[in-house]
């Protein structure tokens, strides 16, 4: 059989005694809301550190990368009513090799294409923070008149940021070719 529980009873109210309040020392601070202490403020907000040192783009590493890509077996002996497909097809590998040399990227350039076998390593980081790539690749024929379009000269003109922004620029020519790269990095962030 089971025992029953014995039930105990309460006293009164008025018998339980009140908790003192803290002394005025305490760390513990009362709220007008009851006896019961809180916690203390939290300290103020540390001020922000400050940013990194700004760097700047370096197009002294980018410049010899665009020079071996033009200086490639694929490029210096193009003949364009042979290889102007292919010549077209490699540019966007051109340009996108570029802009992962700019940010640090790996490079996927094919053993063929690649006249250094550095050049399928782990590229230097130039500057990936803080800037907006451009690349074009333009391929084009070479006429055999001066007024012909892929000869002559050209002019590039713009208004930026001197001190910060950077094009750098390459021109590839043989008898029937003319390959140009631009590369841009102009700062966003400052």
């Amino acid at each position: 059989m089971l025992a029953q529980p014995r039930s105990t009873p309460l006293p009164p109210a008025a018998a339980i005694p009140s908790l003192p309040a803290p002394p005025a020392s305490s760390h513990l601070a009362s709220t007008s809301s009851g006896p019961f202490p809180t916690a203390p403020p939290p300290p103020p907000p540390l001020p922000p550190s400050p940013p990194p040192p700004r760097r700047d783009f370096n197009q002294t590493l980018l410049r010899p990368f665009i020079k071996r890509i033009l200086a490639a077996p694929d490029v210096t002996s193009a003949v364009w009513e042979r290889d102007a497909e292919i010549l077209g097809n490699r540019a966007h590998e051109w340009a996108s090799e570029i802009k992962k040399r700019m940010v640090g990227e790996w490079s996927s350039l094919a053993p063929a294409a690649a006249p250094e076998p550095r050049m399928l390593t782990r590229r230097q980081d130039l500057e990936p923070r803080g800037y907006k790539y451009l690349v074009t690749v333009s391929v084009s024929e070479r006429g055999s008149s001066s007024a012909s379009s892929g000869s002559g000269r050209a002019v590039l003109a713009t208004f930026w940021d001197p001190l910060s922004d950077v094009a750098v620029s390459e021109v590839f020519q043989n008898d029937t070719v003319v390959v140009a790269v631009l590369a841009v990095a102009i700062r966003i962030l400052y």
